[in-house]
């Protein structure tokens, strides 16, 4: 048994699919209604980040739990070349291949 099982530990997996949705969000894959919770911050200048998305202020502990806060905080913790991906296949191949390089 020479071999390496490739399964995603629970929080990779919530991390994965939280992940999809933002990326969905983020490329208006989903309906306007969903989209319209959250909004990309654009300014004019030159920030660290790149293809972020803003970030909405939560009071209360229940609040960060919330797909609009946890959300945007793990597409904006992404790696550029996972924001830049021109498809839905080419995101998950990275994102896989990102949660296996941390295992080792």
């Amino acid at each position: 048994m020479d071999y390496l099982l490739r399964v995603f530990k629970f929080m990779d997996v919530v991390d994965y699919k939280i992940a999809l949705m933002m990326y969905k969000v983020y490329n208006n894959l989903l309906p306007c209604k969903i989209v319209s919770m959250f909004k990309k911050r654009e300014c004019r200048y030159e920030l660290r980040g790149k293809h972020m998305i803003e970030k909405i202020k939560s009071r209360t502990k229940i609040k960060d739990q919330c797909i609009s806060v946890s959300g945007v905080n793990v597409r904006n913790d992404l790696d550029d070349d996972l924001k830049m991906c021109q498809s839905i296949l080419e995101f998950r191949r990275l994102f896989k291949c990102k949660v296996f390089e941390n295992f080792e």
